[in-house]
């Protein structure tokens, strides 16, 4: 039985993408919601900025029209089934043109990682940018150094440029005493939050969307 769905001052924002007319999302972690209001207000700001930095980073000419950042989604998890806010801006789309930009398969992304001070699978996180096409390609089949760069800035900046209070988290969910796959007991663990400290990539290969199971 799940004992709580509350992660203290935890809270994520969420990129909502149309590729191809097909939605997609990012879930990003952050912290600081104990102090922050989270409410329309917060999730037009937000909104804001991530579409201001898929323009200045560059990214936006680097992705052609059939790639949509409709609205960004912010939502506190400091207490159980509290409601999201999501941004009322315009979308936003990509500027190059498509003749010779052929999409990439759907399931393609670039994966940019979260790191935290601390070791371990659980302090660390990424996700997965969609949205690319042929000329984001270097000449061996990777993402190429601009496009590789572009999206790094973008997630860089929303992170340096959130509201003041607000920060890229790993968010930690209650857990029930368990075994693990050694067959070792494990205690029990309290929802907490780590403060993100570096956004990079480990690597230029393309990779996919997909969920990952809780590994212990």
């Amino acid at each position: 039985m799940v004992k709580t769905l509350a992660v203290p001052n935890g809270g994520h924002i969420v990129l909502n993408w149309e590729i191809e007319g097909v939605p997609m999302k990012n879930v990003i972690g952050i912290m600081g919601t104990q102090s922050v209001t989270v409410n329309q207000a917060l999730a037009d700001s937000i909104d804001t900025i991530v579409k201001n930095q898929f323009s200045a980073s560059g990214l936006e000419a680097l992705l052609t029209s059939q790639v949509q950042l409709a609205n960004v989604t912010v939502r506190s998890l400091n207490q159980e089934h509290l409601a999201p806010f999501t941004g009322e801006g315009g979308s936003v789309g990509g500027t190059l043109p498509s003749a010779g930009a052929d999409m990439l398969p759907l399931a393609t992304a670039y994966v940019i990682t979260f790191k935290t001070a601390l070791a371990g699978v659980e302090f660390r996180g990424r996700i997965g940018l969609p949205g690319f096409n042929e000329t984001n390609n270097d000449s061996v089949g990777s993402i190429s150094a601009a496009a590789a760069s572009a999206a790094l800035i973008f997630v860089g900046n929303i992170r340096n440029n959130l509201p003041s209070g607000l920060r890229f988290a790993i968010n930690s969910r209650w857990l029930p005493a368990r075994t693990n796959h050694a067959g070792q007991p494990v205690d029990e663990r309290q929802p907490f939050v780590t403060e993100v400290i570096s956004v990079t990539s480990r690597s230029t290969r393309w990779s996919t969307q997909r969920r990952r199971s809780q590994r212990h």
